[in-house]
Order: structure tokens, then sequence, then C-alpha cells
């Protein structure tokens, strides 16, 4: 199993050095560090920080602050080469397995009651103190994205064994080993999903145009500065196709620069007499593209539709500034801005007019039901001229 602890072994005195050029960036970058916790409440914090501390105990101090765009970064820097093989996602109920070993194939598709004797629920609570999480659909996020980790089940000492048991919802159990993080899990949505476009969820932004349904797809997958000459080229072509329909898909984008999207947003405006706008969102959508999906559905006879993301319209974010803690050289990102809008509440997450939730079984059959919903909706305003 990794070991917990930093690489480096630092004295006390280098450690509150650390954590007071920590609190002075904090005070001096962050618009607002102690909106949730008191300084009171975080000095005392700092002061009973472990002596010989790990990367979680950083993160855990960060994250106390209460937001999420301010956190500890690279952290797989601090994670080992080692994983468990296994995948697991939230569906409308619980956490289910979604990927692992093929000779554990027959468990893809059951849902999670406990690992190594522990509630999912537990993990789920041990999860929201241990990162900032402004509401419960990021909650269920973070798990998904550290479950399999060595060093943070260790952490949250659910194990300190060279293998998980993971109990399902009808009482069976199995157990799975560490495997190398680069080796390769099966995934059966990967052999199942065909003509989707929802296939190559890797791209930062790809398009379609369905001239049968007069509608022209844009995956945005990540809010990237380098794809503003394709956002240019996107609304060119746009303007030469002429589609009753655009779809912009940020269901797996979560984040970056908000502004990359705003000259697509401001013609689809323009154009809104003609062009009828539909915005698809998930549970991943966060940050920016939540930015962006807010300002798309203002605009009039738009259409969101999907899940309820995690990220929060009113929120901390911008977290262009990284510092570096002197001793550790542990990295830190710091929110620079407050984004308020008003009709939300701090952490409040966008919910959908049209709300979709994907079941276990539309997974492991590769079905897209947003898609299908769209197709359904695209046929009933066909069908009503």
């Amino acid at each position: 199993m990794n070991n917990t602890s930093l690489a480096q072994n630092f004295s006390s005195n280098k450690i509150k050095e650390d954590l007071s050029f920590l609190k002075r960036n904090l005070l001096s970058i962050h618009p607002n560090p102690f909106f949730k916790i008191s300084e009171k409440e975080f000095d005392k914090y700092v002061n009973n920080f472990p002596q010989k501390p790990n990367i979680f105990d950083f993160v855990k101090l960060v994250s106390s602050i209460g937001d999420s765009h301010t956190q500890v970064k690279s952290l797989m820097n601090y994670l080992g080469e080692y994983i468990f093989p296994f995948s697991s996602e939230y569906f409308q109920d619980g956490f289910y397995i979604t990927e692992t070993e093929k000779k554990e194939s027959s468990n893809i598709g059951r849902k999670i009651k406990a690992i190594n004797n522990v509630d999912i629920n537990k993990i789920e609570k041990e999860i929201s103190s241990l990162f900032a999480c402004e509401n419960i659909e990021l909650t269920k996020e973070r798990l998904s994205e550290w479950i399999y980790e060595p060093i943070f089940l260790e952490y949250l000492s659910i194990t300190k064994e060279q293998y998980l048991e993971i109990k399902l919802e009808d009482t069976e159990s199995f157990k799975i080993t560490p495997i190398l993080r680069q080796e390769k899990l099966f995934n059966p949505r990967n052999d199942k999903i065909k003509d989707s476009v929802t296939l190559n969820i890797r791209n930062p932004l790809k398009t379609f145009y369905f001239k049968d349904l007069s509608s022209y797809y844009i995956q945005y997958n990540r809010s990237a500065k380098e794809s503003s000459p394709l956002i240019t080229q996107i609304i060119e072509e746009v303007k030469k196709i002429k589609p009753q329909n655009v779809i912009i898909d940020l269901r797996n984008n979560n984040g970056g620069g908000s502004l990359v999207l705003d000259s697509l947003i401001d013609y689809l405006q323009e154009n809104k007499n003609n062009i009828t706008s539909y915005i698809f969102i998930s549970r991943k959508t966060y940050s920016a593209a939540v930015v962006n999906a807010l300002d798309l559905s203002d605009i009039s006879g738009s259409v969101l539709m999907g899940e309820t993301t995690s990220g929060a319209p009113t929120k901390f974010g911008q977290a262009e500034k990284d510092i570096v803690l002197p001793h550790s050289k542990i990295k830190v990102s710091i929110a620079t801005k407050y984004f308020d809008e008003k009709e939300f509440k701090f952490g409040e997450p966008l919910k959908p007019s049209i709300e979709i939730h994907e079941s276990i079984e539309d997974f492991l059959n590769g079905k897209d039901i947003v898609w299908e919903k769209y197709l359904s909706l695209i046929k009933e305003k066909d069908q009503s001229f």
C-alpha cells in the first residue's frame, strides 16, 4: 500500500511557516476567505495541524474555507502508481460499479452498499468533510473521482490492507487488489455505444450536422482558450448551414474560461428568432461551463435539459492565482473573484428546465437518454407545424 506521508519530513517550524504563508496569501488574494469558517476557527485548525502531515491534511485545511475553487493542486504527484481496479458513478438511487477488471465484469451495474464494511453513505459524508463541496451533486462527483485511490482510502481509515472488499446491494461481496495506474480497465459503455453523439468525450470540442433534423450539434468538453478559433469557425459554419436548432452539449465540461464561448452565445442571442438553442448539462458540468449554460439559458426560447450541475452560478472562482508553499512545495490555487447570480444562493446548483436522470440500465445499454429526449422534442416540434 502507498505511504500516506509526504515524501519529505519537515520540522514543526517549517510546517508552521508553510501554514502562515498559506494564510497570508488567502487574506491577500481570496475575496473573502473566512465567509464560511471564522478566522479564529481556521487558526485553531492550524494550531492543531499534524506534526507529520500527509497531503490530505493540507487538502482538508485548504478545503475548510468552503470554496471548491480554492484547492490543493497537482494531487496526482502524491497518489502513487497503484489504483484499485474499479470505478463508480451515482445513478438515481445510489453508487453503482461502472468499470472493473474483466474477471469481475459480472459486477458491473451492481449497487455498492459498503467498502471494507464502511457504508457508502458514510464515505460520502467523509468526502464532504475533506473536500469543499458547495452542494450534494459535487460531493457525488468527488466520491466517483476518489473512491479507487489507495492513499485516499487509507487516509479515511477505510483500508490499510492490500485489497478492498466491496459489498453489493444483494449482500454479496467481492475483493479486488491494486493494479498499476496505467493498466486498462474493461468498460462496457465503449463496446455498446455505436452512433451516439457522446462517443468521443475526450475531445475538447467536436461538431456534427444532422441534416434530417436541421440540427447542429456542438460537444464542448473543455472551456479552453485554444478553442477560440474553433468557436469562430463554428459560427461561420452555422451561418452557412442555417440550422433550425443548435445543441450545445456541456455535460462533460468541468470548466476553464467562461469567456471563450461568448461570441457563440452572442450570435445565438442575435438569431433567437431563427435558431432554437438546446443546452445539455449534467452533474459533471462545473465552473465556467455553468456560467455558459446560464447565459445560454437566458436566450429567449432556449431549452436547458439534462441533470442538475455540480457547479454553482453563485460561487468563488477565477482561480488563476497559484501559490507554492515554501518548504513542502505544495501548490495551492486560490479563487480571485466572487460571482453573484442574484436568483441563486451560494453553492446552489443549476437545474435544467427538463430534468432527465440516467439509470444504470441506460448506462449499461449505451443509451444517451438526453439525446433521445431531444429527438422526441424535435419530432413534437415538427408535428406542431
